[in-house]
């Protein structure tokens, strides 16, 4: 039923906003003096509940995850206070199933119906979370592989030949330290006739997607080892990066030097 004592203008007013809200594809809730006043169908919909009526007069906080209560309470009371809309912040919620879900939410107060109340609009964001969760984990267990593997890797930008990333065994492969060698770039340790042979070869793995072949490295001491590299193209966000894998191989091209010295004096 429509307010009797309110005017034309402010009914269609309200009215007007009311339906802005339902179409709004995100949660849009309004709660004043700690309970839910107002909610749109998305809001209900991501508080697991059918039917947004349901909602009304529910205590907002009952749906805030218990590790957030006093982050939001103490957010909405600074907000009224200053007058300012609070900053868009990550929290969790709790559905009317018992689902916990990650929101991004962002909130200004307002008054509403002559009482100070608190508009909050929030997005879903748990597929995200579960998302960023599993690359972490994915970046982990690269990371344990990356350090403990008993090969030198390093990861290179292909634009600018940098070194970005290596393992201890790459450091111990040229007898550098980690700091040592992260001021390195690849003709500082790579035998080559010049930096744009680097460039040109960097070009043709990003080119082919993967190169293995064999060169000469010089160590900080001044050794000369043959390695064997393999290299392949990787993209991240956007960028190219060569991933490279030296394997020493030093002892087995002496060997074959010795076998193929054997086999020319019989």
């Amino acid at each position: 039923m429509k307010d009797k004592h309110k005017t034309k203008g402010e009914i269609m007013t309200e009215e007007y906003y009311q339906r802005l809200m339902e179409l709004s594809p995100d949660a849009i809730a309004i709660h004043s003096q700690g309970k839910i006043v107002h909610i749109n169908a998305a809001g209900a919909k991501m508080l697991g509940v059918a039917n947004s009526e349901e909602l009304i007069g529910k205590a907002i906080m009952d749906f805030v995850h218990p590790d957030y209560r006093e982050i939001i309470k103490k957010r909405v009371e600074q907000s009224f206070e200053q007058g300012k809309p609070a900053p868009l912040t990550e929290e969790k919620l709790v559905r009317s199933d018992g689902q916990v879900i990650f929101v991004e939410t962002t909130a200004t107060p307002i008054t509403y119906r002559g009482k100070p109340a608190m508009l909050a609009m929030s997005r879903d964001i748990t597929e995200r979370k579960k998302a960023e969760e599993a690359l972490r984990r994915s970046e982990e267990r690269y990371r344990v592989v990356f350090e403990q593997a008993a090969e030198s890797i390093v990861l290179v930008d292909a634009k600018s030949g940098e070194l970005l990333e290596f393992n201890d065994k790459a450091c111990e492969s040229l007898g550098y330290t980690r700091e040592e060698f992260r001021k390195l770039k690849i003709p500082d340790f790579e035998v080559i006739e010049s930096a744009e042979e680097v460039t040109r070869h960097i070009e043709k793995i990003v080119k082919e997607r993967s190169d293995i072949f064999e060169t000469r490295h010089r160590t900080k001491e001044g050794e000369i080892r043959n390695i064997q590299v393999s290299s392949r193209a990787i993209s991240i966000a956007g960028k190219e990066f060569c991933q490279s894998v030296w394997r020493d191989i030093t002892d087995r091209k002496k060997a074959e030097g010795k076998v193929q010295s054997t086999l020319k004096k019989l």
